[in-house]
Protein backbone atom coordinates (compact mmCIF):
# COMPACT_ATOMS: atom_id res chain seq x y z
CA UNK A 1 0.00 0.00 0.00
CA UNK A 2 3.07 2.34 0.61
CA UNK A 3 3.85 1.92 -3.27
CA UNK A 4 0.34 2.93 -3.97
CA UNK A 5 0.38 6.65 -2.14
CA UNK A 6 3.73 7.14 -3.44
CA UNK A 7 2.92 6.48 -6.98
CA UNK A 8 -0.81 7.53 -6.84
CA UNK A 9 -0.84 9.58 -9.57
CA UNK A 10 0.91 7.21 -11.95
CA UNK A 11 -2.22 4.40 -11.10
CA UNK A 12 -4.54 7.01 -12.07
CA UNK A 13 -3.00 7.86 -15.28
CA UNK A 14 -3.08 3.97 -16.29
CA UNK A 15 -5.77 3.63 -15.88
CA UNK A 16 -7.36 6.42 -17.50
CA UNK A 17 -5.61 5.41 -20.44
CA UNK A 18 -6.58 2.10 -20.32
CA UNK A 19 -10.51 3.00 -19.84
CA UNK A 20 -9.87 5.68 -23.01
CA UNK A 21 -8.21 3.43 -25.08
CA UNK A 22 -10.09 0.51 -24.75
CA UNK A 23 -13.54 2.43 -24.90
CA UNK A 24 -11.91 4.02 -28.56
CA UNK A 25 -11.13 0.11 -29.37
CA UNK A 26 -14.47 -0.97 -28.67
CA UNK A 27 -16.57 1.92 -30.37
CA UNK A 28 -14.00 1.93 -33.40
CA UNK A 29 -14.85 -2.19 -33.45
CA UNK A 30 -18.81 -1.66 -33.25
CA UNK A 31 -19.62 1.14 -34.96
CA UNK A 32 -21.21 -0.60 -37.82
CA UNK A 33 -23.57 -2.15 -35.57
CA UNK A 34 -25.07 1.31 -34.59
CA UNK A 35 -26.24 1.82 -38.19
CA UNK A 36 -29.48 -1.25 -37.72
CA UNK A 37 -33.06 0.22 -37.74
CA UNK A 38 -34.27 -1.93 -35.47
CA UNK A 39 -32.94 -4.84 -32.37
CA UNK A 40 -34.00 -7.82 -31.31
CA UNK A 41 -33.34 -9.14 -28.08
CA UNK A 42 -32.53 -13.03 -29.51
CA UNK A 43 -29.58 -14.25 -31.63
CA UNK A 44 -31.39 -17.61 -32.44
CA UNK A 45 -34.58 -19.60 -31.09
CA UNK A 46 -33.90 -23.24 -29.49
CA UNK A 47 -36.94 -25.54 -28.26
CA UNK A 48 -37.29 -28.84 -27.10
CA UNK A 49 -40.97 -30.15 -27.72
CA UNK A 50 -42.43 -33.46 -26.88
CA UNK A 51 -43.93 -35.34 -30.01
CA UNK A 52 -47.34 -33.94 -30.18
CA UNK A 53 -46.79 -30.85 -27.89
CA UNK A 54 -46.14 -27.48 -28.60
CA UNK A 55 -44.34 -24.49 -26.55
CA UNK A 56 -44.52 -20.75 -27.08
CA UNK A 57 -41.23 -18.36 -27.19
CA UNK A 58 -41.02 -14.91 -27.47
CA UNK A 59 -38.59 -12.64 -29.88
CA UNK A 60 -38.65 -8.75 -28.53
CA UNK A 61 -38.34 -6.31 -31.39
CA UNK A 62 -37.64 -2.77 -30.83
CA UNK A 63 -37.64 -0.05 -33.18
CA UNK A 64 -34.23 2.07 -32.67
CA UNK A 65 -35.15 4.11 -36.06
CA UNK A 66 -35.79 8.22 -35.50
CA UNK A 67 -39.43 7.54 -37.59
CA UNK A 68 -42.36 5.02 -37.02
CA UNK A 69 -41.92 1.81 -39.25
CA UNK A 70 -43.72 -0.89 -40.63
CA UNK A 71 -42.52 -4.85 -40.23
CA UNK A 72 -42.93 -7.87 -41.59
CA UNK A 73 -42.45 -11.52 -40.39
CA UNK A 74 -41.29 -14.57 -42.46
CA UNK A 75 -40.94 -18.17 -42.22
CA UNK A 76 -38.86 -20.36 -44.09
CA UNK A 77 -38.45 -24.05 -44.15
CA UNK A 78 -40.64 -24.13 -40.98
CA UNK A 79 -43.77 -22.67 -42.20
CA UNK A 80 -45.63 -25.33 -40.58
CA UNK A 81 -44.04 -26.20 -37.54
CA UNK A 82 -44.41 -22.18 -36.38
CA UNK A 83 -47.64 -20.12 -35.95
CA UNK A 84 -47.50 -16.06 -35.79
CA UNK A 85 -50.47 -14.51 -34.31
CA UNK A 86 -48.85 -11.13 -36.14
CA UNK A 87 -47.13 -11.21 -39.28
CA UNK A 88 -47.09 -7.55 -39.71
CA UNK A 89 -47.22 -4.44 -37.19
CA UNK A 90 -46.65 -1.21 -36.93
CA UNK A 91 -44.06 0.63 -34.82
CA UNK A 92 -42.59 3.97 -33.51
CA UNK A 93 -39.76 5.31 -32.49
CA UNK A 94 -38.36 3.43 -29.17
CA UNK A 95 -40.94 1.71 -28.91
CA UNK A 96 -41.25 -1.94 -28.50
CA UNK A 97 -43.10 -5.70 -29.26
CA UNK A 98 -42.99 -9.09 -27.99
CA UNK A 99 -43.39 -11.60 -30.95
CA UNK A 100 -45.39 -14.61 -29.60
CA UNK A 101 -44.11 -17.86 -31.61
CA UNK A 102 -45.71 -20.84 -31.40
CA UNK A 103 -44.27 -23.94 -31.89
CA UNK A 104 -46.69 -26.86 -32.90
CA UNK A 105 -45.58 -30.17 -33.62
CA UNK A 106 -48.77 -31.88 -34.01
CA UNK A 107 -48.43 -34.61 -37.70
CA UNK A 108 -44.67 -34.46 -37.17
CA UNK A 109 -41.88 -36.91 -36.62
CA UNK A 110 -39.57 -36.81 -33.80
CA UNK A 111 -36.22 -34.99 -34.81
CA UNK A 112 -34.42 -31.93 -35.22
CA UNK A 113 -36.34 -29.33 -38.27
CA UNK A 114 -33.89 -25.95 -38.71
CA UNK A 115 -35.13 -22.87 -40.65
CA UNK A 116 -35.27 -19.02 -40.31
CA UNK A 117 -37.76 -16.37 -39.08
CA UNK A 118 -36.76 -13.36 -41.35
CA UNK A 119 -37.94 -9.45 -39.10
CA UNK A 120 -38.03 -6.85 -42.16
CA UNK A 121 -38.19 -3.35 -42.01
CA UNK A 122 -37.98 -0.69 -44.43
CA UNK A 123 -35.07 -2.98 -46.57
CA UNK A 124 -33.40 -3.80 -43.46
CA UNK A 125 -33.27 -7.88 -42.99
CA UNK A 126 -32.36 -9.07 -39.57
CA UNK A 127 -32.36 -13.09 -39.19
CA UNK A 128 -33.18 -15.69 -36.64
CA UNK A 129 -32.53 -19.13 -37.00
CA UNK A 130 -34.64 -21.66 -35.46
CA UNK A 131 -34.06 -24.88 -34.19
CA UNK A 132 -36.59 -26.99 -32.98
CA UNK A 133 -36.11 -30.56 -31.24
CA UNK A 134 -39.18 -32.82 -31.30
CA UNK A 135 -38.74 -35.77 -28.31
CA UNK A 136 -40.51 -39.09 -27.76
CA UNK A 137 -43.13 -38.91 -25.07
CA UNK A 138 -40.56 -41.48 -23.33
CA UNK A 139 -37.00 -40.87 -23.56
CA UNK A 140 -34.31 -43.28 -22.17
CA UNK A 141 -31.31 -41.62 -23.66
CA UNK A 142 -30.62 -37.93 -23.56
CA UNK A 143 -27.67 -36.59 -25.10
CA UNK A 144 -25.20 -33.11 -24.82
CA UNK A 145 -23.10 -31.36 -27.57
CA UNK A 146 -19.83 -29.18 -26.61
CA UNK A 147 -18.00 -28.09 -29.91
CA UNK A 148 -14.08 -27.19 -29.40
CA UNK A 149 -12.54 -25.14 -29.51
CA UNK A 150 -15.49 -23.34 -27.81
CA UNK A 151 -16.44 -19.74 -29.14
CA UNK A 152 -14.58 -19.94 -32.20
CA UNK A 153 -15.80 -19.49 -35.38
CA UNK A 154 -15.26 -22.51 -37.79
CA UNK A 155 -13.93 -22.47 -41.94
CA UNK A 156 -14.89 -24.51 -44.79
CA UNK A 157 -13.07 -27.35 -45.53
CA UNK A 158 -11.77 -27.64 -41.51
CA UNK A 159 -12.92 -30.32 -38.96
CA UNK A 160 -15.83 -30.03 -36.16
CA UNK A 161 -14.59 -31.38 -33.38
CA UNK A 162 -17.54 -32.26 -30.55
CA UNK A 163 -17.75 -33.96 -26.76
CA UNK A 164 -20.89 -36.09 -27.27
CA UNK A 165 -22.21 -36.68 -23.52
CA UNK A 166 -24.88 -39.40 -23.50
CA UNK A 167 -27.37 -39.69 -20.41
CA UNK A 168 -29.12 -42.83 -19.67
CA UNK A 169 -32.48 -41.49 -18.10
CA UNK A 170 -33.92 -44.70 -17.48
CA UNK A 171 -31.43 -46.45 -16.09
CA UNK A 172 -31.31 -49.28 -19.03
CA UNK A 173 -28.35 -50.62 -17.99
CA UNK A 174 -25.50 -51.99 -20.80
CA UNK A 175 -27.15 -51.95 -24.18
CA UNK A 176 -27.06 -50.92 -27.79
CA UNK A 177 -27.76 -47.34 -29.07
CA UNK A 178 -27.76 -46.37 -32.71
CA UNK A 179 -26.45 -42.68 -32.96
CA UNK A 180 -27.81 -40.24 -36.25
CA UNK A 181 -25.54 -37.95 -36.90
CA UNK A 182 -26.24 -34.65 -39.34
CA UNK A 183 -25.15 -30.72 -39.76
CA UNK A 184 -27.44 -28.85 -41.50
CA UNK A 185 -28.17 -25.55 -42.67
CA UNK A 186 -31.17 -23.44 -42.47
CA UNK A 187 -31.93 -23.74 -45.46
CA UNK A 188 -33.16 -27.07 -45.15
CA UNK A 189 -30.14 -27.96 -46.38
CA UNK A 190 -28.35 -31.24 -44.79
CA UNK A 191 -24.09 -31.07 -45.27
CA UNK A 192 -23.19 -34.25 -43.50
CA UNK A 193 -24.68 -37.34 -42.53
CA UNK A 194 -23.43 -40.16 -40.49
CA UNK A 195 -24.56 -43.18 -38.32
CA UNK A 196 -23.26 -45.77 -35.98
CA UNK A 197 -23.95 -48.12 -33.15
CA UNK A 198 -22.67 -48.02 -29.67
CA UNK A 199 -22.68 -50.08 -26.78
CA UNK A 200 -23.00 -48.72 -23.46
CA UNK A 201 -23.07 -48.68 -20.14
CA UNK A 202 -25.17 -46.15 -17.82
CA UNK A 203 -24.03 -42.30 -18.53
CA UNK A 204 -21.08 -41.93 -21.47
CA UNK A 205 -18.91 -39.35 -23.12
CA UNK A 206 -17.07 -39.13 -26.09
CA UNK A 207 -15.20 -37.75 -28.58
CA UNK A 208 -16.50 -36.99 -32.08
CA UNK A 209 -14.76 -35.42 -35.39
CA UNK A 210 -17.67 -34.63 -38.80
CA UNK A 211 -15.16 -33.13 -41.94
CA UNK A 212 -16.72 -30.01 -43.51
CA UNK A 213 -16.97 -30.24 -47.44
CA UNK A 214 -14.96 -27.37 -48.77
CA UNK A 215 -17.37 -26.29 -50.94
CA UNK A 216 -19.79 -25.47 -47.88
CA UNK A 217 -20.99 -22.00 -47.72
CA UNK A 218 -20.65 -19.38 -45.08
CA UNK A 219 -23.60 -19.07 -42.90
CA UNK A 220 -25.09 -20.80 -40.14
CA UNK A 221 -25.18 -24.44 -39.18
CA UNK A 222 -26.23 -26.77 -36.68
CA UNK A 223 -24.85 -30.03 -35.42
CA UNK A 224 -27.40 -32.52 -34.53
CA UNK A 225 -27.54 -35.60 -32.91
CA UNK A 226 -30.43 -38.30 -32.47
CA UNK A 227 -30.17 -40.97 -30.27
CA UNK A 228 -32.67 -43.85 -31.14
CA UNK A 229 -33.53 -46.56 -28.64
CA UNK A 230 -36.36 -48.62 -29.20
CA UNK A 231 -39.67 -46.50 -29.52
CA UNK A 232 -37.37 -43.69 -27.78
CA UNK A 233 -35.72 -40.75 -29.15
CA UNK A 234 -33.54 -38.54 -27.97
CA UNK A 235 -32.22 -35.67 -29.42
CA UNK A 236 -29.63 -32.82 -29.17
CA UNK A 237 -28.02 -29.86 -31.36
CA UNK A 238 -25.21 -27.11 -31.12
CA UNK A 239 -25.43 -23.87 -33.18
CA UNK A 240 -22.56 -23.12 -35.24
CA UNK A 241 -21.05 -20.82 -37.78
CA UNK A 242 -19.12 -21.33 -40.92
CA UNK A 243 -16.55 -18.21 -42.01
CA UNK A 244 -14.57 -17.99 -44.92
CA UNK A 245 -10.76 -17.38 -44.26
CA UNK A 246 -10.51 -14.12 -45.08
CA UNK A 247 -12.90 -13.21 -42.26
CA UNK A 248 -11.02 -15.54 -39.83
CA UNK A 249 -7.78 -13.52 -40.32
CA UNK A 250 -9.49 -9.75 -40.18
CA UNK A 251 -10.93 -10.81 -36.91
CA UNK A 252 -7.68 -12.38 -35.64
CA UNK A 253 -6.16 -9.18 -36.89
CA UNK A 254 -8.41 -6.77 -34.08
CA UNK A 255 -7.81 -9.41 -31.60
CA UNK A 256 -4.26 -9.06 -31.74
CA UNK A 257 -4.13 -5.51 -32.28
CA UNK A 258 -6.44 -5.37 -28.91
CA UNK A 259 -4.37 -7.89 -27.04
CA UNK A 260 -0.93 -5.72 -28.00
CA UNK A 261 -2.62 -2.12 -26.87
CA UNK A 262 -3.74 -3.47 -23.14
CA UNK A 263 -1.29 -6.12 -22.78
CA UNK A 264 1.86 -3.06 -23.16
CA UNK A 265 -0.48 -0.99 -20.84
CA UNK A 266 -0.51 -4.14 -18.48
CA UNK A 267 2.89 -4.34 -18.72
CA UNK A 268 3.70 -0.98 -17.04
CA UNK A 269 0.60 -1.17 -14.68
CA UNK A 270 2.49 -5.00 -13.50
CA UNK A 271 5.64 -3.71 -13.38
CA UNK A 272 4.56 -1.07 -10.66
CA UNK A 273 2.73 -4.08 -8.67
CA UNK A 274 5.14 -6.62 -9.30
CA UNK A 275 6.05 -7.02 -5.41
CA UNK A 276 2.81 -8.10 -4.82
CA UNK A 277 2.55 -10.98 -7.28
CA UNK A 278 5.97 -12.37 -5.31
CA UNK A 279 3.29 -12.23 -2.21
CA UNK A 280 0.53 -14.44 -3.49
CA UNK A 281 0.82 -17.93 -2.77
CA UNK A 282 0.14 -18.98 -6.88
CA UNK A 283 0.27 -22.87 -5.42
CA UNK A 284 -2.63 -22.39 -2.78
CA UNK A 285 -4.59 -20.67 -5.28
CA UNK A 286 -4.96 -23.54 -7.40
CA UNK A 287 -5.89 -25.78 -5.16
CA UNK A 288 -8.64 -23.14 -4.59
CA UNK A 289 -9.37 -23.23 -8.29
CA UNK A 290 -9.51 -27.24 -8.67
CA UNK A 291 -12.54 -27.23 -5.65
CA UNK A 292 -14.12 -24.34 -8.01
CA UNK A 293 -14.24 -26.29 -10.85
CA UNK A 294 -15.28 -29.19 -10.30
CA UNK A 295 -18.18 -27.31 -7.75
CA UNK A 296 -19.78 -25.71 -11.15
CA UNK A 297 -18.98 -28.77 -13.18
CA UNK A 298 -20.83 -30.60 -10.57
CA UNK A 299 -24.13 -27.74 -10.47
CA UNK A 300 -23.63 -27.90 -14.32
CA UNK A 301 -24.12 -31.83 -14.34
CA UNK A 302 -27.08 -31.56 -11.56
CA UNK A 303 -28.85 -28.75 -13.57
CA UNK A 304 -28.55 -30.77 -16.52
CA UNK A 305 -30.27 -33.54 -15.50
CA UNK A 306 -33.13 -31.85 -13.57
CA UNK A 307 -33.69 -29.71 -16.55
CA UNK A 308 -34.41 -32.98 -18.61
CA UNK A 309 -36.75 -34.68 -15.56
CA UNK A 310 -38.64 -32.24 -14.67
CA UNK A 311 -40.81 -32.20 -17.06
CA UNK A 312 -41.47 -35.59 -16.67
CA UNK A 313 -43.09 -35.04 -13.15
CA UNK A 314 -46.91 -35.35 -13.72
CA UNK A 315 -48.06 -32.94 -10.56
CA UNK A 316 -47.02 -29.71 -8.21
CA UNK A 317 -46.54 -32.44 -5.30
CA UNK A 318 -43.74 -34.70 -7.03
CA UNK A 319 -42.26 -31.45 -8.56
CA UNK A 320 -41.77 -30.38 -4.78
CA UNK A 321 -40.48 -33.43 -3.42
CA UNK A 322 -38.12 -33.76 -6.65
CA UNK A 323 -36.72 -30.33 -5.66
CA UNK A 324 -36.31 -31.54 -2.07
CA UNK A 325 -34.27 -34.43 -3.21
CA UNK A 326 -32.25 -32.27 -5.70
CA UNK A 327 -31.15 -29.80 -2.94
CA UNK A 328 -30.26 -32.67 -0.59
CA UNK A 329 -27.69 -33.90 -3.76
CA UNK A 330 -26.09 -30.70 -3.96
CA UNK A 331 -25.58 -30.10 -0.05
CA UNK A 332 -23.86 -33.63 0.49
CA UNK A 333 -21.66 -33.28 -3.06
CA UNK A 334 -21.11 -29.30 -1.58
CA UNK A 335 -19.90 -31.17 1.42
CA UNK A 336 -17.85 -33.64 0.12
CA UNK A 337 -15.94 -31.60 -1.96
CA UNK A 338 -15.29 -29.27 0.88
CA UNK A 339 -13.88 -31.90 2.36
CA UNK A 340 -11.46 -32.98 -0.46
CA UNK A 341 -10.16 -30.24 -0.25
CA UNK A 342 -9.26 -29.40 3.30
CA UNK A 343 -7.53 -32.82 2.82
CA UNK A 344 -5.33 -30.94 -0.02
CA UNK A 345 -4.67 -28.45 1.89
CA UNK A 346 -3.87 -30.18 4.78
CA UNK A 347 -1.37 -31.90 2.60
CA UNK A 348 0.05 -28.75 1.26
CA UNK A 349 0.50 -27.32 4.63
CA UNK A 350 2.85 -30.37 5.61
CA UNK A 351 4.92 -30.29 2.22
CA UNK A 352 4.96 -26.57 2.60
CA UNK A 353 6.34 -27.19 5.89
CA UNK A 354 9.34 -28.96 5.02
CA UNK A 355 10.76 -26.44 2.99
CA UNK A 356 10.42 -28.73 -0.60
CA UNK A 357 9.79 -26.38 -3.44
CA UNK A 358 9.94 -28.85 -5.54
CA UNK A 359 7.65 -31.77 -4.27
CA UNK A 360 5.24 -28.87 -3.37
CA UNK A 361 5.19 -28.28 -7.03
CA UNK A 362 5.21 -31.73 -8.10
CA UNK A 363 2.18 -32.20 -5.87
CA UNK A 364 0.19 -29.40 -7.17
CA UNK A 365 0.54 -30.28 -10.71
CA UNK A 366 -0.32 -34.16 -10.03
CA UNK A 367 -3.61 -33.06 -8.33
CA UNK A 368 -3.96 -30.81 -11.51
CA UNK A 369 -3.67 -33.61 -13.38
CA UNK A 370 -6.20 -36.28 -11.70
CA UNK A 371 -8.53 -33.51 -10.26
CA UNK A 372 -10.87 -34.68 -7.93
CA UNK A 373 -11.72 -38.67 -7.32
CA UNK A 374 -15.53 -37.69 -7.79
CA UNK A 375 -16.45 -41.46 -7.11
CA UNK A 376 -16.70 -40.80 -3.79
CA UNK A 377 -19.81 -38.65 -4.72
CA UNK A 378 -21.37 -41.55 -6.72
CA UNK A 379 -23.03 -42.49 -3.71
CA UNK A 380 -25.17 -39.25 -3.28
CA UNK A 381 -26.70 -40.41 -6.95
CA UNK A 382 -29.70 -38.11 -8.53
CA UNK A 383 -33.00 -38.57 -7.57
CA UNK A 384 -35.02 -41.03 -10.42
CA UNK A 385 -38.35 -39.98 -11.82
CA UNK A 386 -39.83 -43.23 -11.09
CA UNK A 387 -38.81 -43.46 -7.63
CA UNK A 388 -40.60 -39.72 -6.84
CA UNK A 389 -43.52 -41.04 -7.93
CA UNK A 390 -43.58 -43.72 -6.47
CA UNK A 391 -42.91 -42.51 -3.17
CA UNK A 392 -45.56 -39.72 -3.61
CA UNK A 393 -47.82 -42.49 -4.61
CA UNK A 394 -47.30 -44.23 -1.51
CA UNK A 395 -47.78 -41.50 0.92
CA UNK A 396 -50.74 -40.91 -0.45
CA UNK A 397 -51.70 -44.78 -0.54
CA UNK A 398 -50.56 -44.71 3.47
CA UNK A 399 -52.54 -41.95 3.85
CA UNK A 400 -50.21 -38.89 4.50
CA UNK A 401 -51.47 -35.69 3.48
CA UNK A 402 -49.53 -34.73 0.56
CA UNK A 403 -50.98 -31.57 -0.11
CA UNK A 404 -49.05 -29.75 1.61
CA UNK A 405 -46.16 -30.52 -1.30
CA UNK A 406 -48.89 -28.90 -3.77
CA UNK A 407 -48.96 -25.31 -2.21
CA UNK A 408 -47.75 -23.22 -3.94
CA UNK A 409 -44.59 -21.07 -2.35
Amino acid sequence: MKLFKKNKMYFIIILIVVLFIGGGLIYYFNISNKTNKFDLDVLFLKMTVEEGGSAVNYIKVQNTDSVKNSFAININEVNDLIELKERKFDLNPNEEKNIEVIFETKDFNEGVYVGELEIISDGEIQTVPVVLEIQSKEVFFDSNIDLFPKGQDIISGEKINSEIKIFDLSNVGKTKVKLDYFIKDFKGGTIVAESEDLIIDGDYAFFKTLNLPKSVNVGNYVLVVIIDYKDSIGTSSEYFKIIDEEEKNSSEDRIVLIIFVFSFFFLIFLGLFIYSLYSRNNLLREIQKQYRRELRRQEELIKCREVKDFGKLKNVAEKREYKREIKKVKKKRVKVLNELKRKKIKEFKRIKGKKNVKNLKRQIENWKKKGYDTRVLEKYKMPEVRDIRARVRNWKKKGYDTRILEKKK
